[in-house]
């Protein structure tokens, strides 16, 4: 129920409150029981494509990868795999909001990282 009411929009959630809209209960059929037991496979495939972004050497080489992976071409795709990498999105980002938070998280965090390692304090 609670995954519902994070779908809803703040307009219908309102409406909701005010006692304007309803809920209503539908039971899944058993195809959607065989998409969600696909959801794992999902997870796997966006988390191997977390890993190569992961593994990149500078932020360019992790935006060209985002940008040639058949599997990121919608901003629901790269919603995919910011839940598979565990990465903070909010509902209004943008598709290039989105992909700047994948990089910064994956590649430019490691990049910050060594470069505070190097620094000479002498």
């Amino acid at each position: 129920m609670s995954e519902t009411l994070s779908t809803i929009s703040d307009k219908e959630y309102n409406e909701l409150l005010a006692g304007d809209g309803h809920l209503v209960y539908e039971t899944k059929s058993n195809h959607k029981k065989e998409i969600n037991d696909n959801k794992e496979i999902d997870v796997s495939i966006y988390r191997n494509i977390a890993d190569r972004i992961g593994s990149c050497e500078t932020r360019d080489e992790a935006y060209q990868i985002i940008e040639n992976e058949a599997m990121l071409k919608t901003k629901k795709d790269l919603l995919a795999l910011t839940q598979a990498s565990e990465i903070h999105t909010n509902k209004n980002d943008s598709r290039e909001q989105i992909k700047e938070k994948i990089v910064e998280s994956l590649v430019g965090f490691k990049i910050r990282s060594d470069s505070i390692k190097n620094i000479d304090l002498k």
